[in-house]
C-alpha cells in the first residue's frame, strides 16, 4: 500500500506542476508569436523560441509515470516433428527500479511451420501480477501469431502479426489488440553474437473511446548460441504506454534470457 500511495502522489504532483508550466509556456509562446515586434531573423527571439519549446517538451515528459524494470526469461522449445514445435516460457519481472516483484508469467503454445519463411503459432499466457497501481492479481491472454522471415545476405528480416485477447476474468469483456513487430538482426561472420533491433506497436481493436496505437516498444539486443541446444540473450527495451483509460507510463527494461531447444 505504501508503494501505491507513492505512485499516486508522484503522478498528481507532476500533473499539477505540468499544467502550471504548460499554461505559462503556452502563454509565453502566444505573446512571442503575436507580438508586432516579433522578428524571426533576430537571434535572441529565435533562441528564446527554441528554449520555450524545449521546456514544453520536458514538462510533458515529467507528467508521465516512469520506472525501471528487470525481465528474466527462460524458454524451452520441443520439436515434435518437422512441422510442429511445442513452446514453454517462464518469466519473472521486477519493478520499482527492479527491486519489487511485478509479474510471474507462464506461456504455453504450439507452432506450425509451413516452410522456413512462414510460421503460425497459438499460445496461452497466464500472469500472476503484483500491480502497484491497480492491484490485479491475475491476467489471461490468448495469442494467434503469423510470422514471416526473409534473408538478405547476412541480414534477416522478421515480421510478426499477433492478435491478442486479454482478460482478467473469464466472465468479463476482453481487450483486443493487433500487435505488429518488426525485427532485423545481423549474422556476424565467424562470430556467434547476433545483434538485433526491434520495433513493436499495439493497435487497440475494441477501445470504448476510439481505436489507436496505445503502446510501442523499442528494443536493442544481443543473442549468443552457447551450444546448438542452448542460447543466451540480453536486451534493453523502452515501452511507451498511451492507453486512453489509463495513465501514460514509460517503462525502461533490462532483460536477460536463457533458451533451450530439445
Amino acid at each position: 500500500m505504501q508503494h501505491k500511495k507513492k505512485v499516486q502522489k508522484f503522478s498528481i504532483t507532476n500533473r499539477v506542476n505540468s499544467n502550471f508550466m504548460n499554461s505559462f509556456l503556452y502563454h509565453s509562446i502566444g505573446n512571442l508569436f503575436y507580438s508586432k515586434s516579433l522578428n524571426l531573423g533576430n537571434k535572441n527571439n529565435l533562441k528564446f523560441t527554441i528554449l520555450i519549446l524545449f521546456l514544453l517538451s520536458v514538462t510533458q515528459t515529467f507528467s508521465q509515470i516512469e520506472d525501471f524494470y528487470s525481465w528474466n526469461e527462460l524458454s524451452v522449445k520441443k520439436k515434435v516433428n518437422k512441422k510442429i514445435t511445442l513452446i514453454l516460457q517462464q518469466d519473472i519481472r521486477l519493478q520499482n527500479n527492479a527491486s519489487v516483484f511485478k509479474d510471474y508469467v507462464t506461456v504455453v503454445g504450439a507452432q506450425y511451420s509451413f516452410n522456413k519463411k512462414v510460421k503460425v503459432r497459438a499460445s496461452y499466457r497466464y500472469t500472476y501480477s503484483n500491480d502497484l497501481e491497480y492491484n490485479i492479481e491475475s491476467e489471461h491472454r490468448l495469442y494467434a501469431d503469423l510470422m514471416l522471415r526473409h534473408k538478405i545476405n547476412r541480414f534477416r528480416l522478421h515480421y510478426r502479426a499477433r492478435l491478442q485477447a486479454k482478460f482478467v476474468h473469464f466472465d468479463v469483456n476482453c481487450w483486443y489488440h493487433l500487435r505488429n513487430r518488426f525485427t532485423i538482426d545481423y549474422n556476424i561472420r565467424k562470430v556467434p553474437l547476433v545483434p538485433y533491433a526491434e520495433y513493436e506497436f499495439y493497435y487497440s481493436l475494441n477501445n470504448p473511446k476510439y481505436n489507436s496505437i496505445d503502446r510501442s516498444r523499442y528494443t536493442l539486443g544481443l543473442k549468443y548460441d552457447v551450444f546448438d541446444f542452448m542460447g543466451v540473450y540480453t536486451f534493453y527495451r523502452i515501452l511507451l504506454r498511451r492507453e486512453q483509460l489509463r495513465k501514460p507510463f514509460n517503462k525502461y527494461i533490462l532483460g536477460v534470457g536463457l533458451s533451450f531447444k530439445l
